[in-house]
C-alpha cells in the first residue's frame, strides 16, 4: 500500500479575515439594535422642586422590657441557696 509523501493540510481562515468579519458583524448588530428599538420618551411632569428641611421622627413606646419565655426557678428547701438542677432550655446555643 502506497502512502502519499505529504498529507493535505486542513484549510484555515486567515486571522485578519476572521477579525474583520467579527468587527463587521458587531457593527451590523449594534446598528440593527439601535435602529429597531423604540425611542425612550420622557414625561413632562417627571421633575420636582425639592427644598431642604428637617425631618422630625419621634418614637414613643410605653412599657418595659420582658422576656418572651419567662421561667421562675424556686428552691423548695428553706435555707438552701444553691440550685442543683437547671431546667432544659429549648433553643439554647452552644458557644
Amino acid at each position: 500500500m502506497a502512502l502519499p509523501i505529504s498529507l493535505a493540510k486542513a484549510r484555515r481562515v486567515p486571522r485578519s479575515l476572521a477579525i474583520g468579519l467579527a468587527i463587521v458583524a458587531s457593527v451590523v448588530s449594534l446598528l440593527t439594535w439601535k435602529l429597531t428599538r423604540p425611542a425612550q420618551t420622557t414625561s413632562i411632569n417627571s421633575f420636582y422642586t425639592v427644598i431642604p428641611m428637617d425631618l422630625d421622627i419621634v418614637i414613643r413606646k410605653d412599657g418595659e422590657l420582658q422576656a418572651v419565655k419567662n421561667l421562675d426557678v424556686v428552691c423548695p428547701v428553706e435555707g438552701l441557696n444553691t440550685i442543683h438542677h437547671r431546667p432544659r432550655r429549648v433553643g439554647r446555643q452552644k458557644g
